[in-house]
């Protein structure tokens, strides 16, 4: 097996780290979802309160599972978190009511997704395709 990356390492424990506040963050809004500022704030998203509060759940689980599969040189999780990423920006494209938000959560997207397929880590992730000339 080849060794871990450190760009791998350090990406797999941002998104470890991103999902548990994720997490944390989507069960203090359901905690606080009477509060006035959280209800204008759901609001302002055409997507109801209950599917906000899901792909919530669902995204921190992606990062928590992503993360964990890929410090387990499982090369799958840089494909969900790349599919989740894309997914999540297009849903966000469609009911975001501040676009221009989107932009620093794509620069750090991007920017992970570079680092989990440099060719390091596509060699830890598993034997590259060779190509045979018999």
């Amino acid at each position: 097996m080849n060794a871990r990356p450190t760009s791998v390492t350090v990406v797999s424990v941002i998104l470890i780290v991103i999902g548990m506040l994720s997490l944390f963050s989507t069960f203090m809004i359901i905690v606080q979802r009477n509060d006035p500022l959280v209800q204008q704030a759901m609001a302002a998203n055409p997507l109801p309160p209950q599917a906000q509060i899901a792909m919530g759940f669902v995204g921190a689980l992606v990062m928590l599972i992503s993360g964990i599969a890929m410090l387990r040189a499982q090369g799958w999780g840089r494909w969900l978190f790349t599919g989740y990423i894309a997914l999540a920006f297009v849903v966000g494209i469609v009911t975001s009511p501040v676009k221009l938000l989107l932009i620093p959560s794509a620069i750090l997207n991007l920017i992970l997704i570079f680092f989990l397929f440099r060719p390091a880590a596509s060699a830890y992730f598993g034997p590259s395709e060779a190509v045979s000339d018999a």
